[in-house]
């Protein structure tokens, strides 16, 4: 309801019976879920990476919420008004997704408008794996779809259908789209600043390389393995490599050699 962000409203599933209404499977009469759901959200930084990637589909809430990001929309949650959002709980997984509804008021909000939503769920966004992931969702949707190339043919159309004028809306598109690239980091080089990016040996059986990539890289992987990265920030990432004991890993793969130590792996961009 108007006014009522995510937030622990504590264990009593009557004090969110009102604030949260409930839309489907009324009968069941189950709170579990949202009371865990909007106590997740009063953590904060580090603390709240693990829970939300337990309870939430982030990736789909970063494409959900960029899409209203790029459309200006002013009377929901998130960009505007606290209201008219939905939440459903994937009965595969338990995992919260998020339905963007009523969205009849675009193209309000400036073309120089923040990209990240101001609400409590922008503290999910704040995260830096998060946050590239949302820039990364921006990214596709601008190159993509959200554009005066491809859009012009659809504006015209429409409007052509309705007797309507659509210039407004075209040139919305193109002002945001043209402001959100703008403000995208997609300039940044990749590359590895561990040791400044020369080979460099060790006798430990894990090496753990740093670097810098832009939002179009999805994965690294080093010598055909994908690993986990942890994302510093939006651009700065690490990386465990483990090697094993008299191997050399060079940059154009791996070759066993006698002798202590290990080269630093040459990751491959996905």
């Amino acid at each position: 309801m108007l006014g009522v962000d995510f937030q622990d409203l504590g264990n009593d599933q009557e004090s969110y019976r009102w604030n949260y209404l409930k839309k489907n499977n009324q009968a069941g009469d189950q709170w579990s879920q949202m009371i865990a759901f909007n106590k997740m959200m009063n953590l904060n930084g580090a603390a709240l990476d693990a829970p939300s990637q337990r309870f939430m589909d982030v990736n789909e809430w970063c494409r959900a919420f960029a899409f209203e990001s790029l459309f200006g929309v002013a009377d929901s949650y998130g960009f505007g008004l606290g209201h008219y959002i939905m939440v459903y709980f994937r009965p595969e997984d338990g995992r919260a997704l998020v339905f963007p509804w009523d969205m009849d008021f675009d193209f309000i909000q400036s073309t120089s408008a923040p990209l990240l939503p101001s609400a409590n769920v922008t503290k999910i966004f704040n995260l830096p794996a998060n946050q590239r992931l949302f820039y990364s969702h921006l990214y596709d949707l601008t190159t993509t779809t959200f554009n005066i190339g491809y859009m012009s043919r659809w504006t015209t159309h429409y409007a052509s259908l309705l007797g309507q004028n659509w210039s407004g809306a075209r040139g919305y598109i193109g002002a945001r789209n043209s402001y959100v690239l703008s403000h995208l980091p997609t300039a940044m080089a990749f590359a590895i600043t561990s040791n400044s990016g020369n080979d460099f040996t060790t006798n430990n059986n894990l090496v753990l390389l740093t670097g810098t990539a832009p939002i179009q890289v999805e994965c690294i992987e080093a010598n055909g393995t994908r690993y986990a990265i942890n994302w510093i920030s939006t651009t700065a990432w690490s990386l465990a490599v483990p090697v094993g004991a008299g191997t050399v890993l060079d940059r154009a793969g791996t070759a066993p050699l006698d002798g202590p130590g290990s080269r630093a792996p040459q990751p491959r961009l996905g």
